[in-house]
């Protein structure tokens, strides 16, 4: 028997201090008449607790038994306090403190100081059962029972076991003496378990007050000369819904593969099919904007994902030369089973003021989330075509179009091209993702190469402004029709855009499919009777790169592209790219 106790904490400490001057660009927003100054600190505190008992026994030498029992827990407290205020004395970096603002006491502003009140804690009881029958048959259940404060005292707890098994093939007796000997070892696998996820921010099953709705009673409030009369009377009102009833989000998944060695060990495959089912998604639930507050988490979907995983990999050793090879890939599908409203659709991403419109969505059945927009059909390349493109009733279909225009695609087929002809026009999710990595060693040199990649995915290229009409564009836009014969895929130039040429639409939809050197690195190892003067023990010197060479035929800064929200996997929106780096180094023994 064994008892391990452990405590551990966190502390972190960070702030912001900024200032801003008067200043003028442009209109639309890009002009400031009135300097401010900000200040705000920030402190966390995490301690995490974990107490486990561990038995072990084996029994006629061939029953290896271990049983675990245990108990974590952690909590995370965070506290802020800011303030902010106006019209600094004068223009001195040195002076552009909170002290040095001189607007009227309404414009000061505090904020924070939340203590004690703005926490997460999660607690987690845990027991796990080991069995091992002559390394030749595997079982391992566990079963945990975990309780967060993000969920209210309705369903603050829940439970999810876990259950796998193994197989050592060979290890039978009718198999030992009697496998090819090119074969090694062969496994069998399969696992089942559930998992849960808490992540939906503190506090959403209830309703927190909100401050800041003030009014000012026996007087009123001049919009257009900024004056105030009367008295203010400072307000609260609750920021969202809440629903107690929201619960753990619960993901069951399967798997089943089986991992293999041949030819001394020197060639090594597995493979792994595994099915998903994620249940009660953690998401908003869509209220009427008139409800005047923060929609309610709830649990409100049902995802399904399926794929493929395989490995395989070489290593051998020729007199001083040593290389390894292992290649990697994954297949994967998922499908939305059951968003959780009454039409089974939701839109995740809309830019209006640039003319784009919705143009991301989720939608029963279908792969989660996809593109959504126009299909198109190149571009109206003289007024006779644009007069040609009629529908049965000989009605033109794009009535405000020109020449250089782009031509849609009266989808669905009743005679007209609006919002009913969008429709599914890529995804972001890659059907696989893959790696390589090589290595190689000889008398004191080696190397090391990692590739990864993609395929099977699209981006949606959205590298341009999307909050205003008028706005520079990707270079790709020297390409655009500008005469008869010019272009059949970029429309023409026009401040006016009559046609909306630049709504969503397939013309965005581009191969993101990418191969890249994500690190390279190679090394030397200088001879002892070299570094053994110097009183060193080894010292070796290496040059390393990071995302060194990639192949793709997207034309964007990056296909690589980080997007944050998961909905909006795939989306360019002009992001700084990853940089290329090249390290020097050296590592040295004594």
């Amino acid at each position: 028997m064994k008892f391990k106790s452990s405590y551990g904490f966190d502390l972190a400490f960070w702030g912001d201090d900024g200032y801003e001057y008067p200043y003028f660009l442009a209109t639309q927003g890009k002009d400031v008449n009135q300097s401010s100054v900000w200040s705000q600190m920030n402190r966390g505190y995490k301690w995490q607790v974990e107490n486990v008992f561990t038995y072990n026994k084996l029994f006629s030498d061939i029953h290896n038994l271990t049983f675990v029992l245990g108990q974590s827990a952690q909590k995370y407290t965070y506290r802020q306090l800011g303030g902010s205020d106006y019209d600094l004395l004068g223009t001195n970096p040195i002076l552009a403190t909170i002290n040095a603002a001189t607007a009227d006491r309404d414009k000061e502003r505090i904020y924070g100081g939340t203590g004690g009140y703005n926490f997460t804690s999660l607690a987690s009881y845990f027991g796990r059962l080991d069995y091992n029958y002559a390394e030749r048959y595997m079982l391992q259940a566990t079963v945990r029972r975990d309780g967060s404060s993000r969920f209210g005292p309705n369903n603050k707890w829940a439970v999810f076991p876990a259950l796998s098994i193994g197989w050592n093939v060979l290890n039978e007796p009718f198999f030992e003496e009697n496998h090819p000997e090119w074969i090694d070892s062969f496994k069998l696998r399969f696992s089942w378990g559930k998992n849960g996820n808490e992540n939906i921010g503190n506090f959403r099953y209830t309703s927190l007050m909100d401050g800041g709705q003030n009014y000012y009673f026996g007087g009123g409030y001049s919009v257009a000369t900024a004056t105030k009369t009367g008295t203010m009377q400072y307000g609260t009102s609750p920021s969202a819904l809440p629903n107690p009833n929201v619960k753990w989000e619960e993901s069951e998944q399967t798997d089943f593969g089986f991992d293999a060695r041949f030819l001394r060990n020197a060639l090594t495959f597995s493979f792994d099919y595994f099915k998903k089912e994620t249940n009660g998604m953690l998401m908003d639930q869509p209220i009427p904007s008139y409800v005047g507050q923060s929609a309610p988490i709830g649990n409100v979907g049902d995802m399904e994902n399926w794929g493929l995983e395989f490995e395989l990999g070489w290593r051998q050793t020729i007199g001083d030369f040593k290389y390894n090879v292992v290649a990697n890939a994954s297949y994967l599908r998922n499908k939305l089973i059951k968003l959780g409203n009454a039409s089974g659709e939701a839109i995740y991403e809309t830019a209006g003021a640039s003319g784009l419109g919705s143009f991301i969505k989720g939608k029963n059945g279908e792969v989660w989330p996809f593109f959504y927009g126009y299909k198109t059909d190149g571009i109206f390349q003289n007024q006779e075509e644009v007069d040609g493109y009629v529908n049965s009733k000989g009605q033109k279909y794009q009535p405000k179009a020109q020449a250089g225009d782009v031509r849609f695609i009266d989808f669905n087929g009743d005679g007209t091209i609006d919002d009913n002809d969008k429709t599914k026009i890529g995804k972001g999710m890659p059907d696989w993702t893959f790696g390589l990595t090589l290595g190689a060693e000889w008398k004191g040199f080696d190397l090391s190469f990692f590739f990864q990649g993609t395929q099977g995915n699209d981006m949606f290229d959205f590298s341009m402004r999307g909050d205003i009409p008028a706005m520079n564009r990707p270079s790709w836009i020297l390409e655009r029709w500008h005469g008869e014969g010019t272009s059949n895929t970029i429309p023409r130039m026009t401040s006016a855009d009559p046609n909306g040429n630049w709504r969503s639409s397939d013309l965005y939809i581009k191969d993101g499919s990418f191969m890249r050197l994500k690190t390279a690195q190679v090394g030397y190892i200088l001879p002892v009777a070299w570094t053994k003067k110097a009183a060193i023990q080894q010292l070796r010197i290496y040059i390393s790169a990071e995302n060194l060479l990639t192949f793709t035929g997207y034309d964007g800064f990056d296909p690589e592209v980080a997007t944050g929200d998961y909905t909006r996997i795939g989306v360019d929106r002009g992001v700084y790219p990853q940089s290329r780096t090249v390290y020097l180094g050296a590592n040295i023994s004594f």
